[in-house]
């Protein structure tokens, strides 16, 4: 599984690279997953799951963790008068395929 930070490095290239569009644009995501949600004008911060989450040409960019749950998740959006907002997605299950690997040398895993 990638780590947090690395999960955000790669949103911020797709981000970058004008991919956002491929995202979902339908306000339904999977775990493990990213989505782009559509935000309210004047939108200046998005936290999901108590992290705040990249915006880019008024899309928050939210890395979907692999563990949530496929259930509506809330999106809690900031606005510069101090004011909040929910915005609904949806998750979905997604079954991803096992890897597995035998590292030989134990002094590597910890």
């Amino acid at each position: 599984m990638l780590s947090s930070n690395l999960l955000r490095i790669a949103i911020t290239v797709i981000a970058s690279l004008g991919l956002a569009p491929l995202l979902s644009a339908d306000q339904t995501g999977v775990n493990g997953g990213v989505i782009a949600v559509k935000l309210p004008h004047g939108a200046t911060e998005a936290e999901f799951n108590d992290e705040n989450q990249l915006i880019i040409r008024g899309h928050a960019i939210v890395a979907i963790p692999h563990e949530a749950e496929a259930e509506k998740h809330k999106l809690i959006v900031s606005f510069e008068d101090g004011s909040f907002q929910a915005i609904d997605f949806e998750v979905q299950s997604k079954e991803y395929e096992e890897q597995h690997i035998t590292i030989e040398n134990q002094d590597y895993v910890t």
